[in-house]
C-alpha cells in the first residue's frame, strides 16, 4: 500500500512533483509516481491502474498544463469516480498558479469546487503537514523539527465559493 498517488502533467514534474516526492520521502509518506514505478517495457496503463488501486489518496497537481493533458485527467476522473461510488475521500487537490489560473482550473473541473484544496504557493512543508494530518500522523515525534520555519507555516486553504 502507498499513502498517496501523485497525479500530474509531465511539465510539472521538475518544479513541483520531484520536490514534493522528496519531502514526502523525508516525512516517511509513501507515494506512487510514474517516474519511480514504471520501467522500460512495462504496461503504462497496468502500472497506473495498480498505483491508483494501492494508494490511499490521489494528490492531483492542478496546473495550467494539467488542464491541457488528457492522460492525467483520466487518472483524476478515475479517482473521482471511485470517491463518488464509495463516499470516501480519495482526491486531494493541489492548485498551482495565480488566482486567475486557479479559477480557470476550477471552472474546468466543477466537481472539485466542492473540495477544500491546498495551494502550491503555501509551500512544500505545509503540504507535507497537511498530508500527515490527513493520514493521522500529525503527532509523530520528531517530524516538525525537520521543517524550516517557512515550511512550518499554516497552509492557506481557500474555501470554495457557495
Amino acid at each position: 500500500m502507498r499513502d498517496v498517488f501523485i497525479c500530474h502533467a509531465s511539465e510539472d514534474k521538475e518544479a513541483i512533483v520531484r520536490p514534493l516526492v522528496d519531502a514526502f520521502m523525508e516525512a516517511e509518506i509513501t507515494c506512487w509516481y510514474d517516474e519511480a514505478e514504471i520501467q522500460w517495457g512495462d504496461s503504462i496503463v497496468a502500472k497506473i491502474d495498480e498505483g491508483l488501486r494501492i494508494s490511499r489518496y490521489v494528490l492531483v497537481v492542478l496546473s495550467a498544463t494539467f488542464v491541457q493533458k488528457p492522460w492525467p485527467q483520466k487518472e483524476l476522473n478515475a479517482a473521482l469516480n471511485q470517491e463518488a461510488s464509495t463516499g470516501e475521500v480519495r482526491v486531494l487537490p493541489l492548485l498551482v498558479g495565480t488566482k486567475q489560473e486557479q479559477e480557470r482550473i476550477l471552472s474546468k473541473f466543477p466537481l472539485l469546487r466542492d473540495k477544500l484544496y491546498l495551494s502550491w504557493s503555501s509551500g512544500v512543508g505545509s503540504i507535507v503537514k497537511a498530508m500527515r494530518d490527513r493520514l493521522g500522523r500529525a503527532g509523530r515525534a520528531g517530524c516538525d523539527e525537520d521543517l524550516s520555519p517557512t515550511q512550518k507555516a499554516v497552509p492557506r486553504m481557500p474555501m470554495p465559493r457557495l
